[in-house]
């Protein structure tokens, strides 16, 4: 038995029994814990979604009209993706802020909603700014892995990803489950009902999506194996793709030791342009969506520049196939929830250009899976 004494009383504690099991920390025959985690994404997924049927219930305000979101690394490109989201299919103002960098207000806002994110639950950088705004009167939701965290017990509602213990340092299925929420959330405070079913039918079918992509890890392999002879690459993309190509750069730096650069598309013409060589790869995400005009227009313009380009691609690709090295086919899904499995496929390419650099993948130098300090 476990006994908690405070100033010499007995403190009852609640017993919460967790679903982990000492099996899900194990290899379990792969090489990596990282290539195992991209794996149990569709059911991570799964389980996820399926804690919450009806969507998200108990928000603290039902009809926010602003809504923050902080995060810190990984986490903020999902905080990225909520606020794209969101601000596209509902009349919220959504802003997501890096955590760290954030001035938090000291007034109270009855009208706004502070959603904060966080794998571990106990990100230095993003609790400190949310004890400041809860001690100011704002209304917190926090998302997180990690049942009894620290965002836990702070949050007024916690939304638990179900991903289960992720023993890798770079996030795989703690920030696809993430995106996940977040696409429930935007489904949650959209005021059109087709907007939300089809948000919410896309995610019913996101699992088997994901199988799909990564019963073809043999051809993203082939891809970032070559894409591991260079030092440096860009991620380009548009729209709610972009936090993808930010996503991307972060996990060719930390498991493949890359330079890498994610960014808007447009923003190449805006001074890196002058980086584009033979030896600068460039990787481009092209959904079948409103930008798919544009992002071929800039394909065209690295590929004049010298610069290979890797095109991952749903939908037609007779049109890219001329200006770009390789194409990547991606598996079919609504839009609003395609940066969800382009960020699968950008996992393993970083997973497979790590291995191929001779990286150690799941311990990257300098790092630690959890940042309690700041």
């Amino acid at each position: 038995e476990l006994k908690v004494y405070r100033d010499g009383v007995e403190h009852p504690l609640q017993i919460r029994k967790l679903s982990w099991t000492s099996g899900q920390t194990e290899k379990n025959g792969y090489e990596h814990f990282m290539l195992k985690e991209i794996h149990e994404q569709p059911t991570a997924l799964r389980d996820t979604l399926a804690s919450y049927p009806d969507g998200l219930p108990g928000l603290p305000v039902e009809s926010p009209e602003r809504l923050l979101l902080l995060a810190c690394g990984t986490s903020y490109h999902a905080a990225l993706y909520a606020e794209l989201l969101i601000t596209s299919s509902s009349n919220v103002s959504a802003r997501a802020h890096v955590a760290s960098e954030y001035a938090a207000r000291t007034r109270g806002n009855s009208e706004g909603l502070v959603v904060a994110i966080s794998q571990s639950g106990e990100t230095a950088d993003t609790l400190a700014p949310i004890r400041a705004l809860k001690a100011a009167g704002h209304s917190i939701v926090g998302v997180t892995n990690v049942q009894e965290s620290s965002l836990d017990r702070l949050a007024d509602t916690v939304f638990l990803t179900k991903a289960g213990p992720e023993v890798a340092v770079a996030s795989t299925k703690t920030f696809t489950t993430q995106m996940a929420l977040m696409a429930l959330l935007a489904a949650e405070l959209t005021d059109d009902a087709q907007v939300a079913s089809d948000i919410r039918s896309g995610l019913r079918s996101l699992p088997g999506k994901v199988e799909q992509l990564i019963a073809r890890s043999d051809e993203i392999q082939k891809v970032a194996e070559w894409l591991a002879g260079f030092d440096h690459a860009f991620i380009v993309a548009k729209g709610a793709q972009v936090p993808v190509a930010l996503e991307a750069a972060l996990k060719l730096k930390e498991v493949a030791y890359m330079h890498a650069e994610g960014m808007p598309a447009s923003e190449l013409k805006h001074g890196p342009f002058a980086l584009l060589t033979p030896e600068t790869p460039v990787l481009a995400m092209v959904p079948d969506d409103e930008n798919r005009a544009r992002m071929v227009t800039t394909i065209r313009e690295i590929s004049a520049r010298g610069a290979p380009v890797v095109a991952l691609v749903d939908g037609e690709s007779a049109d890219i196939a001329e200006f770009a090295r390789t194409i990547v086919q991606m598996p079919g899904i609504h839009g609003s929830l395609a940066p969800i499995i382009y960020t699968v496929a950008v996992q393993l390419i970083s997973y497979y250009c790590g291995k191929a650099r001779g990286c150690p993948i799941d311990r990257p130098r300098n790092l630690a899976k959890s940042v309690t300090v700041h």
